[in-house]
């Protein structure tokens, strides 16, 4: 009776935590992985790296979020941002990860630095670590991307049901190495790519013959910028002439959020009272 008791307990709990992620209960062709404990969610991006004034992009994470849902493939689904740096293309990819989260549209997470092959080697063999599994310390390397490729082909059989990959500034020097390592099956797995340059997008963005999403951000409009910078400098205006003179420097800086956000720092930590810091800024800027 006890054990009648608990099998059944077990069934509800699995079929409870597979609907917060809106996917049906995985089928394993083998009984003893389905007696193996779930992986437990977790989001291994870096958010802690999200600016404390991040604002706008409201658009942008909409627009993420709905081709995610939308777009049609059979293999992991593919969104690259690029765009010159200082857009915040890594700000974004980690809002988007930090809200998707914590709505529950993915139960795991990864996050690889892709700007070298070193560091995706590096990226790739720490989700082996973070996902426990039995190759985390194999000698061969080769041996450890393959393991982190079928796991992420074949995750549901490891209680993942649904996760996100990011690979951050990926580089000319890089997308060979991507062409051979990133998973190509698992509809239910998400890659969210960042790059620089369009035909970096273009590269990594083809997938078996099938073009996946490309997305170029723009710089923040000048209100979002002004309001970056005022929020960032620890200002609270409504003057004209410090409006003013806010337009005009974020205009200076091309209104790129990176530029926007350490001006603002500059003028915060300023012994003089930040509104004439900003005049003063601007027409050294002239």
């Amino acid at each position: 009776m006890n054990n009648n008791v608990n099998r059944d307990f077990n069934n509800i709990h699995h079929q409870v935590h597979n609907h917060h992620y809106g996917i049906p209960p995985a089928v394993s062709s083998n009984p003893a992985s389905e007696e193996a404990p779930s992986l437990l969610p977790f989001n291994g991006a870096p958010i802690d790296r999200i600016s404390s004034c991040f604002t706008g992009r409201e658009p942008e994470l909409d627009f993420i979020t709905t081709s995610f849902n939308t777009f049609q493939s059979d293999k992991p689904t593919r969104f690259v941002i690029y765009g010159m740096p200082g857009l915040g293309k890594s700000q974004l990819a980690l809002q988007h990860a930090n809200l998707a989260f914590t709505a529950g549209t993915y139960s795991h997470i990864f996050w690889v630095s892709a700007s070298t092959v070193e560091k995706l080697v590096q990226g790739l063999a720490k989700i082996l670590v973070l996902v426990n599994h039995a190759d985390r310390s194999h000698p061969d390397q080769d041996v450890q991307l393959a393991a982190v490729r079928l796991w992420l082909d074949h995750a549901k059989r490891y209680g993942c049901l649904r996760w996100l990959l990011i690979l951050d500034d990926v580089t000319v020097k890089s997308i060979h190495f991507l062409r051979e390592h990133l998973p190509q099956q698992n509809a239910s797995g998400n890659i969210l790519i960042t790059a620089r340059t369009y035909s970096i997008a273009e590269s990594v963005a083809n997938v078996a013959g099938q073009e996946h999403l490309i997305f170029e951000l723009k710089a923040l409009s000048k209100a979002q910028s002004v309001d970056l910078l005022l929020r960032k400098a620890g200002i609270q205006t409504s003057a004209a002439a410090d409006l003013e003179s806010a337009e005009k420097l974020v205009s200076w800086m091309g209104c790129l959020p990176l530029a926007v956000e350490q001006a603002g720092s500059y003028m915060n930590g300023a012994a003089s009272r930040a509104p004439v810091r900003c005049r003063e800024c601007t027409m050294s800027g002239d």
